[in-house]
């Protein structure tokens, strides 16, 4: 395993990433994570690690991109064991939304057959998560490296295709079958993205080719996350701004071109006061 060129850096906060992998995460240093990284996958996934390039630390979560017999493959994990159950209820979503042919990144079966594991954390660092600190199995998942650039608002092609493609997610969203997290759906509303923007959807000229992170799905209605996601679409890791009124327009109306069943008048509604509600949240009304 070659693991002298393993980077650290945080994904959209101003930290220092090293004392961040310690403290939030118990390893000491760069190369002691990539240590555990090997390990893990040996043990879930009977795979050897070639090579552990960089890892990217957002919140409480670790992306570490790696080397697997010539195959490049992301490995993510996170220090806060209490959201298992909904990370796992996310990777069997996304699993089967694969099988229905929508570009996300399905996860790679472990040994056990699951999409995520429960993987042993040495906290040889001095780790003051207090949930991670108990010992507890981290949930990890292994995943594909998808080639393609962020989307870009810049692009009206790129504008159009997200809102094709968020309509496509909902409808395909109000047919899944299982229940995230023990959570039923409640009247007019039904399973959404909930982080439809710039930095979880990649383009590869011609199409959408992966729509990523579905760590934040919940239960609400169609027109309150399109509104959201209008506001947010051109927002990536450390570079946050409000969509152009043109560009919203733009998406809404590419999403309801596409859509089944278009929007009402009471949706079409309900999106403007989402869209009012979240530029006013973020200051940018």
């Amino acid at each position: 395993m070659d693991a002298r060129s393993s980077t650290v850096e945080m994904l959209w906060e101003s930290t220092d990433p090293h004392k961040a992998l310690t403290k939030r995460f118990g390893f000491s240093d760069a190369s002691n994570a990539a240590e555990w990284v090997a390990e893990t996958l040996d043990q879930h996934w009977d795979l050897d690690l070639t090579r552990c390039g960089h890892l990217v630390i957002s919140d409480h979560n670790v992306i570490a991109w790696i080397e697997v017999g010539g195959r490049h493959l992301v490995m993510k994990w996170s220090a806060t064991p209490d959201r298992f159950k909904h990370l796992e209820d996310a990777a069997r979503l996304v699993a089967w939304l694969d099988t229905k042919g929508l570009p996300v990144v399905a996860p790679l079966p472990a040994s056990d057959g699951g999409p995520l594991v429960g993987a042993q954390q040495r906290f040889e660092g001095e780790c003051v998560v207090p949930v991670a600190a108990a010992g507890q199995p981290i949930p990890g998942g292994l995943l594909p490296v998808v080639a393609g650039e962020l989307l870009s608002v810049e692009n009206p092609r790129h504008i159009e295709d997200a809102g094709r493609m968020l309509a496509t997610l909902h409808e395909t969203l109000a047919t899944y079958p299982g229940r995230p997290a023990g959570r039923g759906r409640r009247d007019r509303t039904q399973l959404v993205h909930n982080d439809f923007r710039s930095a979880n959807l990649l383009h590869d000229g011609d199409k959408i080719c992966a729509v990523l992170d579905f760590e934040e799905i919940n239960h609400d209605s169609r027109a309150a996350d399109i509104g959201k996601s209008a506001v947010l679409l051109a927002t990536r890791y450390r570079d946050w701004g409000p969509t152009s009124t043109d560009v919203r327009d733009t998406y809404v109306e590419a999403y309801n071109d596409h859509a089944d069943e278009p929007l009402t008048t009471a949706e079409r509604r309900e999106v403007d006061e989402a869209v009012d509600r979240h530029l006013s949240a973020f200051g940018w009304a």
